[in-house]
């Protein structure tokens, strides 16, 4: 039932006049008269009478039934796009590491700021910066690695869990197993991606860390020279390989790995509520697909 016939309806049983609708309604008597006819026809019923040479248009009996319905339908309509903007008046601030923000999460963005639940307020920060801000609600979610301590009333939910291989612009052929002992500390760009590879990172390489430390992936790879190399979660690997050439193998007999975890504080403003469930349905939806698309040896 179009919006437009039940107005053009209504407003001729007002003001008992089809020109005098036309002027309510800023549109030609001709107009008018086809809504009407369009909505009697869906309808099976003459809802306004003429008399011939008469002006006046009333109501027959089958009008004055639809009429309170038509009033009805119009009006809860009316609530609906009320409610429907007010839900997009609600802002979602949502926090995540770096490589997230910039590689991996813009076209989820996308997708949750098309549906038209809520306004986006994304920014870049590390992950326990993250928690904090979630635990003060200056955020209303986060997606982080880290969770080497936990502030009160906050939820965390992993949602991926995905291996770290190397990178590079001139690894061993794939023929050839990668191990720790093949490459060459001195030319590894350092990038942190997580409490648990720094463990593990320090336990492979008894060196210590890389003359090179970054925070962040863009930083790393302008320094990344023909024989440099560096460790990269997979979700990554098929946009290395794709955009920048570089070649992605995993390391033999120990692999890393990193989570990704969703924080949210354990009391949602009711204002908010739809909204972040809404998004936080969408992440494990999306995250459930995308540890598998990301793998570098999925074909798509």
């Amino acid at each position: 039932m179009k919006h437009a016939f039940l107005e053009a309806f209504i407003a001729i049983a007002v003001t008992k006049s089809l020109t005098r609708a036309a002027e309510q309604l800023n549109i030609t008597q001709s107009t008018v008269s086809y809504r009407l006819k369009q909505l009697e026809d869906a309808l099976g019923s003459v809802l306004i009478h003429r008399e011939p040479g008469s002006k006046e248009a009333r109501l027959t009996v089958q009008g004055e039934k639809f009429l309170k319905i038509a009033v009805n339908w119009l009006t809860l309509s009316e609530e609906i796009k009320q409610f429907k903007q007010e839900e997009n008046h609600v802002t979602v601030h949502i926090g995540a590491i770096e490589s997230l923000n910039l590689h991996i999460l813009p076209p989820l963005y996308q997708t949750i700021a098309r549906s038209g639940y809520c306004k986006l307020d994304i920014c870049n920060l590390h992950s326990r910066e993250i928690v904090s801000q979630v635990a003060n609600r200056r955020l209303d979610l986060g997606l982080i690695t880290d969770v080497t301590h936990k502030e009160t009333h906050i939820q965390l939910e992993e949602l991926l869990k995905e291996d770290i291989w190397v990178a590079g612009r001139s690894l061993p052929p794939p023929s050839t197993p990668l191990t720790p002992e093949m490459l060459d500390g001195r030319q590894e760009i350092y990038i942190e991606w997580g409490w648990h590879y720094h463990l593990w990172r320090q336990g492979i390489f008894a060196d210590g860390l890389s003359g090179i430390r970054c925070d962040s992936l863009n930083t790393a790879l302008p320094l990344l020279e023909h024989d440099g190399w560096m460790f990269v979660p997979t979700s990554l690997c098929r946009m290395l390989m794709q955009q920048y050439g570089l070649m992605c193998r995993p390391l033999y007999g120990s692999t890393p790995w990193r989570r990704i975890f969703l924080v949210s504080h354990n009391h949602i403003p009711a204002s908010k509520n739809a909204a972040l469930e809404h998004i936080k349905t969408t992440l494990r939806s999306w995250f459930a697909d995308f540890s598998v698309l990301s793998n570098p040896l999925t074909r798509i």
